[in-house]
Protein backbone atom coordinates (compact mmCIF):
# COMPACT_ATOMS: atom_id res chain seq x y z
CA UNK A 1 0.00 0.00 0.00
CA UNK A 2 2.75 2.29 0.99
CA UNK A 3 4.62 1.67 -2.49
CA UNK A 4 1.61 2.35 -4.22
CA UNK A 5 1.03 5.21 -2.37
CA UNK A 6 4.61 6.98 -2.98
CA UNK A 7 3.87 5.89 -6.62
CA UNK A 8 0.92 8.31 -6.49
CA UNK A 9 2.86 11.18 -5.38
CA UNK A 10 5.91 10.53 -7.65
CA UNK A 11 3.63 10.46 -10.99
CA UNK A 12 1.78 13.70 -9.69
CA UNK A 13 5.21 15.22 -9.29
CA UNK A 14 6.43 13.66 -12.83
CA UNK A 15 3.22 14.99 -14.75
CA UNK A 16 4.76 18.41 -15.79
CA UNK A 17 7.74 16.46 -17.19
CA UNK A 18 5.15 15.13 -19.48
CA UNK A 19 3.18 18.23 -20.47
CA UNK A 20 2.74 18.18 -23.91
CA UNK A 21 3.03 14.81 -25.02
CA UNK A 22 -0.88 12.98 -24.99
CA UNK A 23 -1.34 10.87 -22.11
CA UNK A 24 -2.60 7.36 -22.58
CA UNK A 25 -3.72 4.25 -20.33
CA UNK A 26 -0.28 2.49 -21.92
CA UNK A 27 1.94 5.83 -20.95
CA UNK A 28 0.36 5.89 -17.48
CA UNK A 29 1.29 2.44 -16.75
CA UNK A 30 4.84 2.87 -18.50
CA UNK A 31 4.82 5.78 -16.04
CA UNK A 32 4.24 4.40 -12.92
CA UNK A 33 6.15 0.94 -13.57
CA UNK A 34 9.40 3.37 -13.81
CA UNK A 35 8.50 5.05 -10.74
CA UNK A 36 8.28 1.93 -8.44
CA UNK A 37 11.78 0.94 -10.29
CA UNK A 38 13.20 4.02 -8.73
CA UNK A 39 11.55 3.29 -5.61
CA UNK A 40 12.72 -0.11 -5.38
CA UNK A 41 16.48 1.01 -6.34
CA UNK A 42 16.52 3.93 -3.72
CA UNK A 43 15.16 1.40 -1.00
CA UNK A 44 17.99 -0.94 -1.81
CA UNK A 45 20.42 1.32 -2.11
CA UNK A 46 19.44 2.46 1.89
CA UNK A 47 19.51 -1.03 2.48
CA UNK A 48 23.18 -1.20 1.51
CA UNK A 49 23.83 1.74 3.40
CA UNK A 50 22.36 0.63 6.98
CA UNK A 51 25.74 -0.83 8.65
CA UNK A 52 25.65 -4.68 9.57
CA UNK A 53 25.93 -5.96 12.43
CA UNK A 54 29.49 -6.46 13.27
CA UNK A 55 30.79 -10.01 13.47
CA UNK A 56 31.57 -11.44 16.98
CA UNK A 57 35.71 -10.85 17.49
CA UNK A 58 37.17 -14.12 18.86
CA UNK A 59 39.07 -13.50 21.97
CA UNK A 60 42.36 -13.28 20.97
CA UNK A 61 45.30 -15.10 22.76
CA UNK A 62 47.32 -12.41 23.84
CA UNK A 63 50.83 -12.97 22.15
CA UNK A 64 52.30 -12.18 18.28
CA UNK A 65 53.15 -16.01 16.73
CA UNK A 66 55.21 -15.54 14.14
CA UNK A 67 54.08 -16.24 11.04
CA UNK A 68 56.93 -18.60 10.70
CA UNK A 69 57.19 -20.71 13.69
CA UNK A 70 60.36 -22.04 14.43
CA UNK A 71 60.05 -25.80 13.98
CA UNK A 72 63.81 -26.67 13.08
CA UNK A 73 65.09 -26.02 16.73
CA UNK A 74 64.36 -29.20 17.94
CA UNK A 75 67.54 -30.35 16.49
CA UNK A 76 71.32 -29.81 18.41
CA UNK A 77 72.19 -28.16 15.35
CA UNK A 78 69.93 -24.98 16.35
CA UNK A 79 71.65 -23.99 19.21
CA UNK A 80 72.80 -20.77 17.29
CA UNK A 81 69.55 -20.35 15.47
CA UNK A 82 67.54 -20.24 18.90
CA UNK A 83 69.65 -17.75 20.91
CA UNK A 84 67.96 -14.44 20.30
CA UNK A 85 65.02 -16.52 21.79
CA UNK A 86 66.50 -16.84 24.96
CA UNK A 87 67.24 -15.14 28.08
CA UNK A 88 68.73 -15.74 31.12
CA UNK A 89 67.70 -13.96 34.14
CA UNK A 90 70.62 -13.02 35.90
CA UNK A 91 72.10 -11.83 39.76
CA UNK A 92 73.25 -9.42 40.83
CA UNK A 93 76.47 -10.38 40.26
CA UNK A 94 75.94 -11.69 36.91
CA UNK A 95 74.96 -15.17 37.11
CA UNK A 96 72.38 -17.13 35.89
CA UNK A 97 69.72 -17.72 37.99
CA UNK A 98 67.83 -19.73 35.74
CA UNK A 99 66.92 -20.12 31.70
CA UNK A 100 63.95 -18.42 29.95
CA UNK A 101 63.14 -16.96 26.90
CA UNK A 102 61.02 -13.83 24.80
CA UNK A 103 57.83 -13.10 24.01
CA UNK A 104 56.12 -10.52 22.18
CA UNK A 105 52.25 -9.55 23.30
CA UNK A 106 49.67 -8.70 21.49
CA UNK A 107 50.17 -5.16 22.30
CA UNK A 108 53.79 -5.27 20.75
CA UNK A 109 55.69 -5.14 24.23
CA UNK A 110 58.57 -7.40 24.28
CA UNK A 111 58.74 -9.11 27.54
CA UNK A 112 61.54 -11.89 28.87
CA UNK A 113 59.72 -14.79 30.64
CA UNK A 114 61.37 -17.14 33.36
CA UNK A 115 59.66 -19.10 36.29
CA UNK A 116 58.14 -17.41 39.29
CA UNK A 117 60.57 -19.07 41.52
CA UNK A 118 63.60 -18.06 39.60
CA UNK A 119 62.25 -14.19 39.10
CA UNK A 120 60.28 -13.73 41.92
CA UNK A 121 56.96 -11.21 42.11
CA UNK A 122 56.20 -7.80 40.60
CA UNK A 123 58.28 -4.79 41.51
CA UNK A 124 61.65 -6.91 42.26
CA UNK A 125 64.87 -5.84 40.77
CA UNK A 126 65.79 -7.94 37.84
CA UNK A 127 68.86 -7.86 34.71
CA UNK A 128 68.23 -10.14 31.94
CA UNK A 129 70.77 -11.23 29.43
CA UNK A 130 70.11 -11.57 25.72
CA UNK A 131 71.42 -12.74 22.68
CA UNK A 132 72.24 -11.35 19.18
CA UNK A 133 71.94 -13.50 16.00
CA UNK A 134 75.89 -13.63 16.32
CA UNK A 135 75.52 -15.45 19.59
CA UNK A 136 77.21 -11.99 21.49
CA UNK A 137 75.22 -11.03 24.39
CA UNK A 138 73.25 -8.12 25.89
CA UNK A 139 73.03 -7.41 29.49
CA UNK A 140 70.32 -4.88 30.81
CA UNK A 141 70.45 -4.25 34.54
CA UNK A 142 68.08 -1.98 36.44
CA UNK A 143 64.47 -3.20 35.21
CA UNK A 144 61.98 -4.48 37.24
CA UNK A 145 59.62 -7.70 37.25
CA UNK A 146 56.46 -6.59 35.62
CA UNK A 147 54.37 -9.65 36.98
CA UNK A 148 54.54 -12.38 38.85
CA UNK A 149 52.61 -15.34 39.69
CA UNK A 150 53.09 -17.90 42.63
CA UNK A 151 55.20 -21.15 43.94
CA UNK A 152 54.30 -24.72 42.81
CA UNK A 153 54.00 -27.09 39.46
CA UNK A 154 50.32 -26.53 40.40
CA UNK A 155 50.27 -22.63 39.96
CA UNK A 156 51.27 -20.04 37.88
CA UNK A 157 55.01 -20.09 38.19
CA UNK A 158 55.67 -17.87 35.78
CA UNK A 159 57.46 -13.94 35.53
CA UNK A 160 57.36 -11.74 33.21
CA UNK A 161 60.10 -9.09 32.86
CA UNK A 162 59.26 -6.24 30.23
CA UNK A 163 61.93 -5.41 28.07
CA UNK A 164 63.53 -2.15 26.67
CA UNK A 165 62.42 -1.51 22.94
CA UNK A 166 66.29 -1.30 22.08
CA UNK A 167 65.77 -5.36 22.33
CA UNK A 168 63.51 -5.05 19.43
CA UNK A 169 66.18 -4.99 17.10
CA UNK A 170 68.06 -8.30 17.50
CA UNK A 171 65.30 -10.31 19.31
CA UNK A 172 63.63 -13.28 17.84
CA UNK A 173 60.44 -13.96 19.80
CA UNK A 174 58.44 -17.24 20.58
CA UNK A 175 55.13 -17.67 19.48
CA UNK A 176 52.78 -19.44 22.28
CA UNK A 177 50.37 -22.21 21.30
CA UNK A 178 46.83 -21.54 21.82
CA UNK A 179 46.28 -25.09 22.89
CA UNK A 180 47.77 -27.47 25.61
CA UNK A 181 49.79 -30.40 24.36
CA UNK A 182 48.06 -33.90 23.48
CA UNK A 183 48.58 -36.78 25.94
CA UNK A 184 51.38 -38.88 23.95
CA UNK A 185 52.59 -35.72 22.14
CA UNK A 186 56.56 -35.32 22.72
CA UNK A 187 57.98 -32.06 23.59
CA UNK A 188 61.52 -30.35 23.62
CA UNK A 189 63.23 -27.74 25.47
CA UNK A 190 65.94 -25.15 25.43
CA UNK A 191 67.51 -23.99 28.69
CA UNK A 192 71.14 -23.60 30.08
CA UNK A 193 72.19 -25.75 32.84
CA UNK A 194 74.22 -24.16 35.89
CA UNK A 195 77.78 -24.16 35.22
CA UNK A 196 77.51 -25.02 31.45
CA UNK A 197 79.00 -22.89 28.81
CA UNK A 198 75.97 -22.30 26.34
CA UNK A 199 72.30 -23.33 25.86
CA UNK A 200 71.02 -27.17 25.43
CA UNK A 201 68.95 -29.26 24.11
CA UNK A 202 66.30 -31.59 26.01
CA UNK A 203 64.28 -33.74 23.79
CA UNK A 204 61.92 -36.68 24.11
CA UNK A 205 59.42 -34.95 26.70
CA UNK A 206 56.54 -37.26 26.43
CA UNK A 207 53.17 -35.66 27.98
CA UNK A 208 52.01 -37.93 30.49
CA UNK A 209 48.82 -35.16 30.90
CA UNK A 210 47.89 -31.61 30.89
CA UNK A 211 45.40 -30.87 33.20
CA UNK A 212 45.28 -27.27 34.96
CA UNK A 213 47.73 -25.57 35.19
CA UNK A 214 50.41 -28.40 35.07
CA UNK A 215 51.66 -30.73 32.64
CA UNK A 216 53.34 -33.84 33.42
CA UNK A 217 55.93 -34.98 31.20
CA UNK A 218 57.81 -38.33 31.34
CA UNK A 219 61.72 -38.48 29.87
CA UNK A 220 62.17 -40.96 26.86
CA UNK A 221 65.90 -39.96 25.92
CA UNK A 222 68.81 -39.38 28.19
CA UNK A 223 68.44 -35.73 28.91
CA UNK A 224 71.26 -33.57 29.61
CA UNK A 225 72.13 -32.15 33.15
CA UNK A 226 68.53 -30.04 34.19
CA UNK A 227 69.56 -28.14 37.35
CA UNK A 228 69.54 -24.31 36.06
CA UNK A 229 67.14 -24.95 33.41
CA UNK A 230 63.64 -23.66 35.10
CA UNK A 231 62.25 -21.51 33.40
CA UNK A 232 62.93 -22.91 29.79
CA UNK A 233 60.50 -23.13 26.84
CA UNK A 234 59.05 -26.37 26.63
CA UNK A 235 58.40 -26.38 22.67
CA UNK A 236 56.20 -28.62 20.29
CA UNK A 237 56.53 -30.06 17.14
CA UNK A 238 55.54 -27.03 15.55
CA UNK A 239 58.35 -24.89 18.03
CA UNK A 240 55.40 -22.78 19.65
CA UNK A 241 55.83 -22.88 23.58
CA UNK A 242 53.30 -24.66 25.32
CA UNK A 243 54.80 -24.96 28.32
CA UNK A 244 57.78 -23.25 31.21
CA UNK A 245 59.78 -25.81 32.63
CA UNK A 246 59.14 -25.76 36.08
CA UNK A 247 61.23 -28.80 37.17
CA UNK A 248 61.41 -32.82 38.35
CA UNK A 249 58.93 -34.65 40.36
CA UNK A 250 59.69 -37.15 42.92
CA UNK A 251 61.99 -39.33 40.27
CA UNK A 252 64.40 -38.39 37.96
CA UNK A 253 62.28 -39.22 34.91
CA UNK A 254 59.84 -36.89 36.04
CA UNK A 255 59.45 -33.54 35.30
CA UNK A 256 56.65 -30.33 35.28
CA UNK A 257 55.93 -27.59 33.52
CA UNK A 258 53.27 -24.51 33.37
CA UNK A 259 50.46 -24.59 31.21
CA UNK A 260 51.95 -21.19 28.89
CA UNK A 261 49.25 -19.94 27.26
CA UNK A 262 47.06 -20.38 30.75
CA UNK A 263 49.72 -18.41 32.93
CA UNK A 264 51.30 -15.82 30.67
CA UNK A 265 47.29 -14.82 29.54
CA UNK A 266 46.90 -14.46 33.14
CA UNK A 267 49.42 -11.97 33.83
CA UNK A 268 49.38 -10.34 30.34
CA UNK A 269 45.92 -9.09 30.77
CA UNK A 270 46.64 -8.42 34.81
CA UNK A 271 49.98 -5.96 33.71
CA UNK A 272 48.65 -4.64 30.37
CA UNK A 273 45.08 -4.05 31.28
CA UNK A 274 46.48 -2.09 34.76
CA UNK A 275 43.77 -4.80 37.23
CA UNK A 276 44.31 -6.91 39.11
CA UNK A 277 42.52 -10.29 38.19
CA UNK A 278 43.43 -12.85 41.57
CA UNK A 279 43.79 -16.15 40.94
CA UNK A 280 40.95 -18.08 42.33
CA UNK A 281 40.87 -21.57 43.84
CA UNK A 282 36.93 -22.90 42.74
CA UNK A 283 35.18 -25.44 44.55
CA UNK A 284 32.11 -27.01 42.20
CA UNK A 285 32.05 -23.51 40.52
CA UNK A 286 32.16 -21.46 44.01
CA UNK A 287 35.45 -18.93 44.52
CA UNK A 288 36.85 -20.71 48.04
CA UNK A 289 40.15 -18.75 48.06
CA UNK A 290 41.55 -15.37 46.02
CA UNK A 291 45.33 -15.06 46.29
CA UNK A 292 46.67 -11.52 46.37
CA UNK A 293 49.61 -10.49 44.52
CA UNK A 294 52.72 -12.22 46.09
CA UNK A 295 50.67 -14.70 47.81
CA UNK A 296 51.46 -18.75 47.15
CA UNK A 297 49.00 -21.59 48.61
CA UNK A 298 51.18 -24.11 50.68
CA UNK A 299 49.43 -27.02 51.94
CA UNK A 300 45.30 -27.53 51.31
CA UNK A 301 43.12 -29.48 53.92
CA UNK A 302 40.26 -31.24 53.84
CA UNK A 303 38.37 -31.52 57.03
CA UNK A 304 35.22 -32.76 58.46
CA UNK A 305 32.18 -29.52 59.87
CA UNK A 306 33.90 -30.62 63.23
CA UNK A 307 37.84 -30.17 62.39
CA UNK A 308 38.88 -33.21 61.49
CA UNK A 309 41.37 -33.54 59.18
CA UNK A 310 40.32 -35.94 56.62
CA UNK A 311 43.45 -35.19 53.78
CA UNK A 312 45.81 -32.76 52.92
CA UNK A 313 48.31 -32.40 50.14
CA UNK A 314 51.14 -30.10 49.41
CA UNK A 315 50.11 -27.76 46.79
CA UNK A 316 53.14 -26.96 44.82
CA UNK A 317 54.83 -30.23 45.11
CA UNK A 318 51.63 -32.12 44.18
CA UNK A 319 51.81 -34.77 41.53
CA UNK A 320 48.21 -36.05 40.57
CA UNK A 321 45.75 -34.27 38.48
CA UNK A 322 44.75 -31.03 40.10
CA UNK A 323 42.88 -27.85 38.91
CA UNK A 324 42.60 -25.51 40.94
CA UNK A 325 39.08 -24.48 39.25
CA UNK A 326 38.20 -27.64 40.15
CA UNK A 327 39.40 -28.51 43.37
CA UNK A 328 36.94 -30.48 44.64
CA UNK A 329 38.39 -33.42 42.22
CA UNK A 330 41.65 -33.41 44.51
CA UNK A 331 39.33 -34.97 47.22
CA UNK A 332 38.00 -38.50 47.66
CA UNK A 333 34.71 -37.75 49.20
CA UNK A 334 33.98 -33.66 49.63
CA UNK A 335 30.13 -33.39 51.37
CA UNK A 336 28.24 -30.16 51.98
CA UNK A 337 29.47 -28.79 55.18
CA UNK A 338 32.96 -29.84 54.91
CA UNK A 339 35.79 -27.34 55.73
CA UNK A 340 38.94 -26.34 53.14
CA UNK A 341 41.76 -25.18 54.76
CA UNK A 342 44.36 -22.92 52.62
CA UNK A 343 47.78 -22.31 54.51
CA UNK A 344 48.89 -18.77 52.53
CA UNK A 345 52.33 -17.75 51.67
CA UNK A 346 53.52 -14.45 50.74
CA UNK A 347 56.86 -15.34 48.45
CA UNK A 348 57.97 -18.63 50.63
CA UNK A 349 56.78 -17.43 54.62
CA UNK A 350 53.94 -18.48 56.12
CA UNK A 351 51.09 -15.42 55.44
CA UNK A 352 47.43 -16.56 56.50
CA UNK A 353 45.34 -19.37 56.81
CA UNK A 354 41.78 -19.57 54.93
CA UNK A 355 39.27 -20.86 55.25
CA UNK A 356 36.26 -22.25 52.60
CA UNK A 357 33.02 -24.20 54.22
CA UNK A 358 31.48 -26.49 51.41
CA UNK A 359 27.86 -25.74 50.04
Amino acid sequence: MRIWFLSFLLVCFSLPAYAGRPVTPASSLTLVRRVEEGIWRKLSSWRRRVPSRPAAVPRQVPFLTPSRPLAALQHFSASKAVLPSLALPLDSEGFALGSGFVIRSASGRLYAVSAYHVTGSAGKRASVRLFRPDGSAVDYTGLTVSAGGSFGVNAPDVSLVELPASAARFVRPLGVSAHPPEEGSFLFMWGRPYDAPDFELAKGLSVESAYGMKIALTRTEDVAYLEGMCGSPVLDEDGLVTGIYGGRGGGDAELFAIDARKSLSWLLRNYENGVYVPYTFRVFGYPALELEEGESVGSITHKTPDGSMLEKIDFPTYREALDAARLENAFVDLRSGDVIEFEVHRGRVFSRFAFFRVP
